[in-house]
């Protein structure tokens, strides 16, 4: 998290919330934060170092309060792909061996790499842990001292995957692509605007930002490109969009819709995960086999972790989001001290 625009100085908050107790899982408490200056951490190990010992303890001996011991242990651990890779010391995710769950071997075409396959054997604790794909590893991971099960418990989330990931680039096709892709006329953007600004007055409350203009598209937040796929989409696009790109479309929405309801993830987890994987197949013939990229692929795998963690937004970083923000306002509030330890 940068401090500021003035500087290189960045904060490295390590960030925990109770997740199955409902009356605290909405809360997101810092357990320590980092300053860096210039570069991030150079070791993931020096970074987590305070954090592992107290939360080995905590996980062998539970924690004592007002006379009572209560055991804890680790659910998730969510983070975007570049820090996933950093912390489980494997290939970026830009590497041809880079996909967390499963052993696909990306494929460089026009200057992209891409990964088609969609049914490659899944990674397991135990390959993992034994290194079984030199490919992969670059050495030993912090979280092996841990308890987990490392593939499943470091979580794919839809915050970084689906809104920042595949939903942005599909709204920049449509946008700003190429011929065969994009709107076919400045006039329909104009008409999806000016739609999207007109049902403004009608959204609720409970939406964390109002619907703006494709104008700002290269604008948009996590939350805005959540809300066009799950509400908003449907009312814009239908009529303007293509036909086999809205089709292609509508097998995403459907299928995020099934995961990120609390009556369907479980019962039509099955319908999700291969709607996904239709998505999967048929996004090279539409946009590109180049265009495949880390986030598209990740989308088959996405189903299965529903079925350990629950409906997609019980495993998202936007609540972690959200406390980042909370924290920047609080060091540029006067009266406020603290202390940073550099990581040099």
């Amino acid at each position: 998290m940068p401090i500021s625009r003035s500087s290189k100085s960045n904060l490295w908050p390590i960030l925990i919330s109770i997740v199955n107790i409902p009356i605290l899982s909405k809360y997101v408490m810092p357990v320590g934060i980092y300053y860096a200056r210039f570069k991030k951490p150079e070791s993931f190990f020096e970074y987590l170092d305070s954090f592992m010992t107290e939360m080995k303890s905590i996980i062998s001996n539970g924690l004592c309060l007002n006379g009572k011991i209560y055991n804890f242990f680790i659910s998730q651990i969510i983070c975007d792909a570049p820090a996933k890779a950093f912390m489980l010391n494997v290939k970026s995710f830009n590497a041809y061996h880079s996909c967390n769950y499963c052993i696909e071997e990306g494929t460089f075409i026009n200057g992209r790499l891409s990964f088609l396959g969609v049914s490659s054997p899944l990674r397991t604790d135990d390959s993992f842990r034994s290194k079984e794909d030199e490919d992969y590893h670059k050495g030993s991971s912090p979280l092996e001292c841990f308890p987990i099960n490392i593939v499943s418990t470091v979580v794919l989330d839809y915050m970084h995957c689906v809104c920042l990931g595949v939903m942005k680039r599909l709204l920049t096709f449509w946008v700003k692509g190429k011929k065969p892709i994009r709107f076919k006329s400045p006039e329909i953007v104009s008409d999806i605007s000016s739609q999207l600004i007109d049902i403004k007055p009608y959204f609720p409350s409970e939406f964390n930002r109002l619907p703006r203009s494709l104008d700002e598209l290269e604008f948009f937040k996590a939350t805005e490109f959540r809300t066009f796929l799950l509400y908003t989409s449907l009312i814009v696009l239908k009529g303007r969009l293509a036909k086999p790109f809205f089709q292609h479309f509508m097998l995403f929405h459907c299928a995020i819709k099934i995961l990120i309801s609390n009556d369907l993830y479980i019962t039509h987890n099955t319908i999700a995960k291969n709607l996904l994987i239709s998505f999967v197949s048929q996004y090279p013939t539409l946009y590109g086999y180049e265009y495949v990229t880390y986030n598209v692929h990740g989308l088959i795998h996405l189903a299965d972790f529903t079925l350990q963690h629950g409906p997609l937004d019980k495993f998202s970083a936007f609540k972690y989001e959200n406390c980042l923000q909370i924290i920047k306002k609080l060091l540029k509030m006067p009266g406020i001290h603290y202390k940073m330890y550099t990581i040099e």
